[in-house]
């Protein structure tokens, strides 16, 4: 279950909602996403057959990121300091401690140490196999419109713009750590740099591809954003950008602000 130190956190109430007549949307980021990866996933097939018997429906989602635009993200909004706590530590220092290896892969296994090559992989690809929808972030509209359709809700364009609008804002860690951290981008590294960034999302490519193969469908009739979001295109595009010398941040899968976490 979920750690003692984090069950104060938990939401409270004068009582608890009837599951059986209420519409719920729970999110499990940061400290409980482990508790939903070692307590809630394994218990998932009873969870629907419990809410099936009461003419309910559970449906489990996420999505995930291009690998090297992930690392590059997490760096800027969390960045790893030096020992003495003053500064941000180099992007190539980061990429070569080992510390930066397989971000998505660990988050599935919840948030286990870096493994040696790509251990634990095969474990995080079941893992992410237990879903019942999967996309990637540079396409969110259809995979909102995915779970409407798995829900039985109505589709609702504008409620979905409004959503991805409010979300879809930079952000990054303040102060002179974050301004030093902002400086490091893809295209500031040299051969050696963009070596260890392949190095580190390597394992994590694997789980990207299974991502973009269950990537639903686009719903929009704009050419461009078909281009975008349908899955051989943006796996051509994704491969594109995994080739060395890497392009900046300014290619269509990095369109999204590099620091948005």
């Amino acid at each position: 279950g979920m750690e003692p130190r984090w069950r104060d956190k938990l939401c409270g109430g004068a009582a608890p909602l009837d599951w059986r007549s209420s519409k719920v949307a729970v999110e499990f980021h940061s400290y409980s996403k482990g508790f939903f990866l070692r307590s809630v996933l394994p218990a998932l097939g009873a969870l629907k057959r419990r809410y099936a018997e009461a003419n309910g429906t559970v449906v489990a989602v996420t999505s995930i990121r291009e690998p090297a635009s992930h690392l590059l993200s997490k760096y800027r909004m969390w960045p790893p300091r030096t020992a003495d706590r003053t500064h941000a530590v180099p992007l190539p220092a980061w990429l070569a401690s080992g510390e930066a290896h397989s971000l998505q892969s660990r988050a599935l296994l919840s948030e286990r140490p870096a493994l040696p090559g790509c251990e634990g992989l095969t474990e995080a690809r079941a893992r992410l196999g237990q879903f019942d929808v999967v996309g990637v972030t540079h396409c969110l509209r259809p995979l909102l419109a995915a779970i409407e359709e798995r829900l039985g809700l109505p589709h609702d364009p504008a409620r979905t713009g409004a959503a991805l609008a409010a979300y879809h804002r930079p952000q990054h860690w303040g102060g002179a750590i974050g301004r030093e951290a902002s400086e490091w981008t893809a295209s500031r590294l040299n051969a050696t740099g963009r070596r260890l960034l392949g190095d580190a999302t390597r394992c994590d490519e694997s789980l990207y591809s299974d991502a973009l193969r269950r990537q639903p469908p686009p719903l929009e009739t704009k050419e461009s954003v078909k281009t975008l979001c349908q899955p051989p295109a943006a796996a051509a595009q994704w491969r594109i950008w995994q080739s060395i010398p890497r392009a900046a941040e300014n290619t269509t899968l990095m369109s999204e602000a590099i620091g948005s976490g």
